[in-house]
């Protein structure tokens, strides 16, 4: 077909595998280096899928690989920092399968399970309080290690959920005050 050079694009003369692979690690390096943001990353699977269509049709070859979902803990629960730790704990565990797959097929199902897994994550974040988002990127994850030492801050501070942030003297206070409206704009978009 026409439309499957469009999709899988490439020059007279490549070597379709060769030029397969290329395009898969440069996905793997989209999904493991951009922060998490669930309706750019649909996009982005939406875009592979059709590369993968069109790469099949190109050399008619199938696919090789069985998928095997991580094993994830999916554990949330309303307490920030341990919701945290098992995200962290998940995440990785999603990053280690998608280092090592070998089709689009598989980095596909992997995204759609770590979506799943975030969108799970967000909740507990999620506030009443209308604060003021101005200036809030949500494609701008904060630094994992300060927000972890701020998790733990609160945590030690005798933080728990989401409501105490606000009430609870501990340090990095504003940096957890910008990633719940972060996390909460997040969800939002992914509802409308």
């Amino acid at each position: 077909m026409q439309n499957d050079h469009l999709f899988f694009p490439h020059n007279e003369g490549d070597d379709l595998e060769e030029r397969y692979e290329e395009l898969l690690f440069e996905d793997k390096q989209f999904f493991t280096t951009k922060a998490i943001v669930p309706k750019v990353f649909r996009a982005r699977i939406e875009k592979i899928k059709k590369r993968e269509e069109a790469f099949r049709r190109l050399t008619s070859i199938a696919t090789k690989e069985s998928f095997e979902p991580a094993q994830l803990l999916f554990e949330t629960t309303s307490d920030l920092h341990q919701n945290y730790l098992n995200f962290q704990k998940d995440r990785a565990l999603v990053m280690q399968q998608l280092y090592r797959a070998q089709e689009c097929q598989v980095v596909i199902a992997l995204i759609e399970q770590l979506l799943n897994r975030y969108i799970a994550y967000l909740i507990p974040w999620q506030t009443n309080d209308e604060a003021e988002t101005d200036g809030v990127i949500i494609s701008k994850e904060l630094d994992p290690t300060n927000l972890y030492n701020a998790l733990k801050s609160f945590s030690e501070a005798g933080g728990i959920n989401v409501n105490e942030i606000q009430t609870l003297f501990f340090n990095g206070k504003s940096l957890l005050e910008t990633e719940v409206k972060r996390l909460s704009l997040l969800l939002q978009n992914e509802n409308q």
